[in-house]
C-alpha cells in the first residue's frame, strides 16, 4: 500500500491511499517522461518483475526514446502480472501496447 501527497503551490492539497502508481496519473499529466518511468521501474520493480534487466536493457536500446503514456505504464505491470515470469503466457494476439510487443520479440530473439 503506497501513500501520495499532492503538492499544490500553497502546500499539501491532498491525501489520496493509492494501490500503485495508477493512481497518480489521475490527477496529473497522462504521460512520463521516458528517463522518469525508466527510474521508477527500476525501483519500484526491483525483486518483483523477473524480466527487469532485460526490460531495462530493451529500453536503453530504443532509438526513439518518448515519453511514456499512462495506458504503458498499466500495461507493463499488466504484463508482469499476466506472464509470472514465463513468456509462454504471453498471447501475442492480445491488445498490448507497441512497447510490450516489441520487448517481447526483443526476448524471443535473445
Amino acid at each position: 500500500c503506497l501513500f501520495f501527497f499532492f503538492q499544490a503551490e500553497d502546500g499539501i492539497r491532498d491525501f489520496c491511499l493509492s494501490r500503485g502508481l495508477g493512481d497518480v496519473y489521475k490527477r496529473q499529466a497522462k504521460q512520463l517522461s521516458f528517463e522518469s518511468a525508466q527510474a521508477l521501474w527500476k525501483i519500484l520493480l526491483e525483486g518483483r518483475f523477473p524480466f527487469l534487466n532485460e526490460f531495462m536493457e530493451y529500453l536503453d536500446k530504443m532509438e526513439k526514446k518518448v515519453d511514456i503514456t499512462r495506458d504503458q505504464w498499466n500495461m507493463v505491470l499488466e504484463f508482469h502480472f499476466t506472464t509470472r515470469g514465463d513468456i509462454s503466457n504471453y498471447e501475442d494476439d492480445g491488445a498490448w501496447p507497441l512497447l510490450i510487443d516489441e520487448f517481447v520479440l526483443s526476448l524471443i530473439h535473445i
